[in-house]
């Protein structure tokens, strides 16, 4: 046969360019919790200063998500007196001294372990920057798309991102406002990696301003998984997945193992076994300064149904809408000071949360993705 003859039909060329186009429109952004990656980082004894360190925590970047047409890297902020973050470096450092390093390029760290490298909040503030500056200038040379957010700053290889400052002092908050972003200015899909339980309810939460193929990426080896956000939104319903955000910060299920004693398996089924109208209600906890009467009844409706889930027949039994109490054999229980306690504790923190991510929304909607 002729060589002509395997060149396609003009029929099949202007499919594939058709094709090719579709394929150019897509743009894959990853957004990432950049100091999981740098606490996940192995030292080998080739690495004897913090420039090594640099070379090789950019290097894996670039290696694990080279498959991206943008990478957004999220760092904590380290640079606020008493971080959040200071009592789990504690705890994570024992009962040894935390030592203080100061970045350079040359400072030296070859008998230096990464945990206790990274047991002191301004070692961590000093690196995170020198790392967040080293990876602009790596893309900026190799022609990538990356943007950094480290301090209150961020920066970006292809634009100017300063619009994204940000005071908050936890990645989580500001990595789905940065996938929001990513798909404001064209990503048409986003993954989300983050190990961070309240990463992927935010994400849930904000999922129809996302791009339709947003996945949230997280754990490793064995438990590792990639879990779409669109299917779980179809699967929770839009009432339960607004809600989702208040049910999370009453259960406090990223300090805490349990919530009143009970389990999240037990926390779970009474959130979805709920009535309606007290879901409605833990929907509007943090969109307002404070909470309305009737979004704290429901707050106590369920508070009390995880107390007193068990009935004497075995079977959970869920309140009234709007009770503040729960149904037993004998009476209704009234809700314990302890749980209030922790239900106004929770209110106070939630919304203030519940304020930033209005304050997102407005910031992501003002956005031109033409700038």
């Amino acid at each position: 046969m002729h060589i002509l003859g395997k060149l396609p039909s003009r029929k099949t060329s202007v499919e594939l360019l058709a094709r090719n186009k579709c394929l150019e429109q897509r743009m894959r952004a990853s957004v990432i919790d950049a100091m999981v990656e740098v606490q996940s980082l192995d030292k080998p004894e080739q690495i004897r200063n913090c420039s090594h360190l640099a070379d090789r925590f950019i290097s894996l970047i670039f290696e694990k998500y080279g498959d991206s047409d943008e990478i957004r890297l999220i760092f904590d902020r380290y640079d606020i007196p008493a971080p959040l973050k200071q009592s789990t470096l504690l705890k994570r450092q024992g009962q040894q001294d935390l030592i203080y390093y100061r970045i350079t390029p040359s400072t030296l760290i070859t008998k230096v372990t990464m945990k206790k490298l990274l047991s002191h909040t301004s070692t961590n503030d000093e690196l995170e920057k020198y790392l967040a500056e080293q990876t602009i200038e790596y893309a900026e040379r190799n022609g990538a798309r990356a943007v950094v957010a480290y301090g209150c700053e961020c920066k970006g290889t292809k634009r100017d991102m300063s619009y994204l400052k940000s005071d908050q002092e936890e990645a989580d908050t500001k990595i789905v406002l940065h996938a929001l972003d990513a798909t404001a200015n064209g990503a048409t899909e986003v993954r989300i990696r983050s190990p961070h339980t309240d990463v992927s309810i935010l994400a849930l939460r904000r999922y129809p301003d996302l791009c339709q193929h947003t996945v949230f990426v997280t754990g490793k080896g064995e438990t590792y998984r990639t879990i779409k956000i669109q299917t779980t939104v179809h699967a929770l319903g839009p009432l339960k997945t607004a809600a989702l955000p208040s049910f999370h910060a009453l259960t406090e299920a990223d300090n805490t193992g349990s919530f009143t004693k009970k389990g999240k398996p037990t926390c779970w089924s009474v959130f979805n076994e709920a009535h309606d109208d007290v879901i409605q209600a833990l929907s509007q906890l943090g969109t307002s300064d404070l909470p309305s009467n009737e979004t704290l009844e429901a707050v106590e409706s369920v508070e009390m149904v995880v107390v007193y889930q068990e009935t004497e027949t075995g079977q959970i039994t869920t309140t009234p809408a709007h009770t503040g109490c729960v149904a037993s054999s004998d009476s209704l229980c009234p809700l314990t000071a302890t749980s209030m306690e922790q239900r106004h504790s929770t209110q106070s923190s939630f919304a203030i949360t519940g304020g930033l991510w209005l304050e997102t929304g407005r910031r992501r909607e003002s956005v031109d993705p033409s700038d």
